[in-house]
């Protein structure tokens, strides 16, 4: 190689060197004008149907329907209940589930379904009853609604040895729970002397007022069983009367409330009944009371013990 050819070379290595900064300069700056790639969209939700717009209205059966039959029964063995039930068929499967497709009075159900499945709620007295049935192509399913009920008779008595009270008396069925006193969902309710109520088998609170007396009383109950409950109020009563400091009758009107001693789960009296000028007996549980008359701005209070079986003359001096 000569001289020449050397300086020749030199130069060009020297060049090169020279321009690949800017080469690589120009690159990014071609880079930085070239527009991004577009990032991926999701694609758009479909919102699911609303079977309350999809199912607003029942459609009729049709040609491929067939039919359920169903009759109820209080407990196992039983006849058939020949008194109006009221029944409710509800869709549990498919883009319906959930819609009620029928409901009707009736001592039996008749009704044409569409292939599916479905649940029949049944309501007979106090009792309720629920079951599953499947309905193929063309098929007629026939079967019973056991309750698995109890039947229950309630009447009062005020005290130990008194003859059954013949008033109406307020009568309401609760489900026992745990808490909250016992009381659950309420699940009857009669105004009768002698009520009779038919319940699913469980625990009951039954509680009877008569006047201002409350009593609950806790009833376990099964399949099949048939009682008459007597219900104890514990009772006495309290004539009240209320006299000045003279000991002479107030005149006019004189208002009176009747509270537990003991104070109630908040922390305050308990205020039972609340009379204006009684002349009848009032009708308290046993136990101790505080009686408030009001005459006027005028107050006075006195305490009362009441036992079972007792009547009270209750004096009450307003100053």
């Amino acid at each position: 190689m000569n001289a020449m050819s050397f300086r020749l070379g030199l130069f060009a290595a020297v060049t090169l060197a020279l321009a690949l900064p800017e080469l690589a300069h120009a690159d990014a700056r071609e880079r930085a004008t070239q527009p991004a790639a577009a990032q991926a969209k999701p694609a758009a939700k479909v919102a699911a149907p609303d079977p309350a717009k999809l199912c607003a209205k029942p459609k009729t059966a049709g040609a491929e329907a067939g039919a359920l039959s169903m009759a109820g029964i209080v407990t196992k063995g039983a006849k058939p209940i020949k008194e109006p039930i009221s029944w409710k068929v509800v869709h549990i499967s498919g883009e319906c589930r959930g819609q009620v497709v029928a409901t009707t009075t009736a001592p039996t159900l008749e009704v044409p379904l569409d292939p599916g499945n479905y649940r029949v709620i049944a309501q007979y007295d106090a009792a309720e009853a629920s079951t599953q049935v499947a309905i193929g192509k063309k098929q007629n399913v026939k079967q019973e609604i056991d309750f698995r009920a109890a039947t229950v008779t309630f009447r009062l008595i005020p005290h130990s040895g008194a003859k059954p009270i013949q008033e109406p008396v307020n009568w309401k069925v609760y489900e026992y729970v745990k808490g909250n006193g016992g009381i659950g969902r309420q699940v009857g309710e009669g105004q009768a002397a002698h009520q009779r109520f038919l319940l699913r088998e469980g625990a009951y609170v039954v509680r009877a007022t008569y006047i201002d007396t409350v009593t609950d009383l806790v009833v376990p109950l099964k399949s099949g069983d048939a009682f008459n409950y007597t219900v104890n109020l514990y009772s006495g009563q309290v004539q009240l009367k209320a006299i000045d400091k003279k000991k002479k009758a107030v005149s006019g009107e004189v208002v009176y409330e009747i509270a537990r001693k003991a104070p109630g789960a908040d922390g305050k009296p308990q205020v039972l009944a609340k009379k204006i000028s009684p002349k009848e007996p009032l009708v308290l549980r046993e136990g101790t009371y505080i009686v408030t008359a009001r005459a006027g701005e005028k107050v006075g209070t006195t305490e009362v013990k009441v036992k079972a079986g007792k009547t009270k003359n209750v004096v009450v001096t307003i100053p």
